[in-house]
């Protein structure tokens, strides 16, 4: 036992004090009490420290030795296991070196969803919007079709890295037309239908209620720009009985001072409305994101870049089920 502890010299290690062994006072003071309460400990882990200082790890059985009913020695065994800690200590840093490196790519893909995706879906958006005008000439729409494109391709990279390097739907070859844009699959007589719009981008907002105002006259859309204001005009709307017939749900609402997520609103309007039809609106797609939107009760997650041709034939669609 004292070559664990450094000591060379039997008659030395025996005139060492035992406490001084700890590298606390608290270690030393459990020892002991311990020992005295229980005459006995096995396997306790202590904090100790060699002659010169040195920190060590040890694993103590010991046994108080007593003659007529008083402590004259202590028997025990102690088993150095400072390698082992050692070990373990580099794993929990290289854990914890881990978890800081991911946690910084998450705060950078969220960044690069709000400040980039937005944008880019904002631009994309509204060139489909022109597209669709009847009385542009052939070759402004060609013109802001390739412009569109160009817009497509930055949101593809940025989407790719987004999400690990997984590539997302490729876009059409094709300008889309009128035909394409989701309009001819409303019924003509379609109900009133309302579509809330939960986005902290009012942009984002703005320039989907044009597109989904123009597929029906029907159709009234309001927004909400934070989780708890969409959990307030759903309760709103539905005391009116006229609740929602969808709810497009973004999933964070950065700058709003929100403390809801767009996971714990929806979570929180199903149980206002276990009937309600929300439906994920994000630049998460296939990450933990969406499954922590589908476990709070969505009905299925829109991916943020979907072209507006394809996301208003969705929409179309949900409304006219």
């Amino acid at each position: 036992m004292m070559e664990i502890f450094g000591y060379a010299d039997k008659d030395e290690f025996l005139s060492t004090p035992p406490s001084s062994l700890f590298r606390s006072e608290h270690d030393a003071d459990t020892f002991f009490a311990s020992l005295h309460e229980q005459g006995d400990i096995s396997g306790r882990l202590f904090e100790m420290q060699r002659k010169d200082d040195a920190h060590l790890w040890a694993h103590m059985s010991a046994r108080l030795v007593t003659e007529n009913g008083t402590p004259v020695s202590i028997d025990g065994m102690v088993e150095d296991i400072t390698g082992q800690k050692k070990a373990e200590h580099r794993m929990m840093k290289a854990f914890q070196e881990r978890e800081t490196a991911l946690q910084k790519e998450q705060d950078l893909r969220k960044a690069v969803a709000h400040r980039y995706i937005n944008p880019l879906c904002i631009a994309r958006g509204y060139m489909d919007y022109l597209i669709l005008e009847e009385d542009l000439s052939p070759r402004v729409k060609q013109t802001i079709w390739k412009m569109r494109r160009a817009v497509k391709r930055i949101e593809h990279s940025v989407t790719t890295m987004l999400r690990g390097g997984e590539k997302p739907d490729e876009q059409p070859s094709v300008a889309p037309t009128r035909s394409s844009a989701g309009h001819a699959a409303i019924q003509e007589d379609m109900s009133e239908k309302v579509v809330l719009l939960v986005d902290a981008d009012e942009a984002i907002a703005d320039m989907l209620s044009q597109h989904i105002a123009s597929l029906h006259d029907s159709i009234t859309t309001c927004a909400a720009f934070d989780g708890e204001e969409a959990i307030t005009r759903y309760r709103m709307l539905l005391g009116r009985d006229s609740p929602p017939d969808l709810v497009l749900m973004d999933l964070r609402f950065p700058g709003s001072g929100s403390t809801l997520d767009g996971v714990a609103a929806a979570r929180r309007i199903l149980e206002i409305d276990p009937d309600a039809t929300i439906y994920g609106y994000t630049s998460w797609c296939n990450t933990v994101w969406e499954r922590r939107l589908r476990e709070a009760g969505v009905r299925g997650v829109i991916d943020k870049t979907t072209p507006l041709p394809k996301l208003m034939q969705k929409i179309s669609d949900i409304l006219t089920a």
